[in-house]
């Protein structure tokens, strides 16, 4: 891993400046809300068939919390937080996904969450859309340097742990002895290590 290349990173916004981020951006940038769709923008306009980069749209997660707020200070930190357009909301929660060492470790779990806003927005995916929106995060996430893997990209550390080869071990005489006088069944010992990931040396 090139340490110039690595410490380019840590600048804001680096995250989407590969070619796997600016796809996954732009495919969220055009996705549009459902022609159906009752859901309204800030200013009480509808949504129904625009972009998610032509509107801003509170979630009631958002609004629980503004209204939650007491001190005005807080109100507006909030409002200057959630008046950012649709897809930039989008796009923040999978970056916060893709760098938690915690909460969000399964690529199933994060996509689901992406989806329940999306829905909740009044977006629809049509089947095409949805493989290409898995496909698109999964190259995402398997090519970005996340901080929970001081870095390295999933796909890096991957390559790199195929060169090794499995654990493998060989039976010792007390063992040749055992499977000669029927103590031990040889073939089924071999069947249930290699299923551990264990490759046997018969010796």
């Amino acid at each position: 891993m090139d340490r110039d290349e690595l410490l380019l990173w840590d600048e804001p916004g680096m995250l989407w400046r590969s070619a796997e981020g600016a796809a996954l951006k732009l495919f969220v940038e055009n996705l549009s809300v459902d022609n159906k769709s009752v859901n309204q923008d800030i200013n009480g306009e509808k949504i129904a068939g625009k972009l998610l980069k032509d509107f801003i749209f509170w979630h009631d997660s958002e609004k629980f919390a503004y209204s939650y707020a007491k001190r005005e200070w807080e109100k507006k930190e909030l409002e200057e937080y959630q008046n950012v357009d649709e897809s930039e909301k989008i796009l923040r929660l999978i970056e916060k996904y893709i760098n938690s060492a915690v909460l969000y470790t399964k690529i199933n779990k994060q996509i689901d969450f992406v989806l329940k806003d999306l829905q909740e927005v009044g977006v629809c995916l049509t089947e095409q859309q949805f493989k290409t929106f898995l496909q698109l995060y999964s190259d995402f996430s398997n090519s970005s340097r996340k901080w929970p893997l001081c870095g390295w990209q999933p796909v890096e550390l991957s390559n790199m742990y195929k060169n090794f080869s499995k654990p493998a071990i060989s039976f010792g005489k007390n063992m040749q002895r055992a499977f000669e006088d029927g103590t031990l069944n040889k073939d089924e010992l071999i069947e249930e290590i290699r299923k551990l990931g264990i490759d046997v040396i018969d010796m």
